[in-house]
């Protein structure tokens, strides 16, 4: 009797080291802390689903682009914090670009709205002041999922005019799958939760028209070893232009250089056509000096939309096409490793 009960207390202790299990206590961070991610293949692929998975990223590429810390911050020490998130408990900023906010108990954390910094064109924020959104609940392990609706006020900026609107969306977050992780330089995790966020969010923003929004995010986590992901797969959609992003703690093989690469990254316009107005988004590998020239068929230069000292990560530009004639026009994001041009249409 006594070496079954043996038996079964190590298919138990194998049961439980299998089924990695995220809980406040493991998961929701503390003001302070930092994490430190490399900037991976944006094309990798997230792997299968499953009990007892192998996800084998022991190839992947990384980027020769500065490392990218999220830093763990007071809300109410943060510019919009104390105006928009008084309750929130805390909030994570990769050097201020973009800033989170958030709650969290024993039972779920909570979303509390965004702010996106942008050093050129001022502040938007997004405050779920209807119906948060909920981003995880506890215990949470393979197999277990749940759904959330929310909604709140857009608050943007349109040459200098405060504007609102409303945004609504929904979230899917499943632990699809549990298993082993292999990364590059023969780092292996072998408890790991991976977890499958779906979200669809949608607004009817004036002077730029209806956007929509999807991602799907794959996270791994292996709980008691980062309250963060080990490695976020990010891929999202604005629209109809896709982007692809990934991130991993660990250190990566060598990949293609920055200029292999273009210095720039995930190039979009929203809306195209456009009216009245168009945003101007993409990823800088790298600050630099650089200009952003708006362009006609003939290849004269209609309007300089920026010149100086670019910002590393997302770089959003308002584009006032208001007083153009309708026809094709180009857009230039140039630095002296690189140029990109993308077409813009003025109904």
């Amino acid at each position: 009797m006594n070496k079954f009960l043996l038996l079964l207390g190590f298919i138990a202790s194998i049961s439980l080291q299998a089924q990695p299990t995220l809980t406040n206590a493991n998961m929701a961070p503390s003001i302070g802390e930092t994490y430190t991610y490399y900037v991976a293949d944006s094309l990798a692929n997230p792997g299968g689903s499953g009990a007892n998975i192998t996800w084998d990223f022991s190839t992947l590429k990384g980027y020769a682009v500065p490392t990218e810390t999220i830093y763990i911050v007071n809300p109410a020490l943060t510019p919009q914090g104390p105006v928009y998130f008084g309750n929130s408990q805390f909030a994570d900023t990769s050097a201020g670009k973009n800033i989170t906010y958030y709650t969290a108990n024993s039972n779920e954390m909570i979303n509390k709205g965004y702010v996106f910094v942008n050093p050129y064109t001022g502040s938007s924020v997004i405050e779920w002041d209807i119906n948060d959104e909920k981003i995880m609940q506890f215990p949470f392990t393979y197999n277990t999922s749940f759904n959330d609706n929310y909604s709140g006020t857009l608050h943007y900026t349109v040459l200098g005019t405060p504007l609102t609107a409303a945004i609504s969306g929904s979230v899917n977050v499943q632990g699809d799958g549990h298993g082993t992780l292999m990364l590059p330089f023969s780092v292996t995790l072998s408890n790991v939760l991976r977890v499958v966020t779906a979200e669809n969010a949608s607004a009817n923003i004036p002077g730029f028209g209806p956007v929509n929004i999807s991602s799907t995010i794959y996270s791994f986590y292996e709980p008691g070893t980062s309250k963060y992901p080990i490695l976020r797969i990010i891929n999202s959609t604005l629209n109809s232009t896709q982007s692809n992003m990934a991130y991993c703690m660990y250190p990566l093989n060598a990949g293609a250089s920055i200029a292999e690469n273009s210095a720039f990254n995930n190039i979009s316009l929203f809306p195209n056509p456009a009216n009245q107005h168009t945003q101007l988004f993409f990823y800088s590998f790298k600050s630099s000096m650089a200009r952003i020239l708006l362009k006609n068929m003939l290849g004269q230069n209609v309007t300089t939309v920026f010149n100086g000292t670019l910002n590393a990560g997302n770089n959003t530009f308002t584009i006032d096409t208001e007083q153009l004639k309708s026809g094709i026009y180009f857009i230039i994001i140039e630095n002296s490793e690189s140029s990109k041009t993308i077409k813009l249409q003025v109904n």
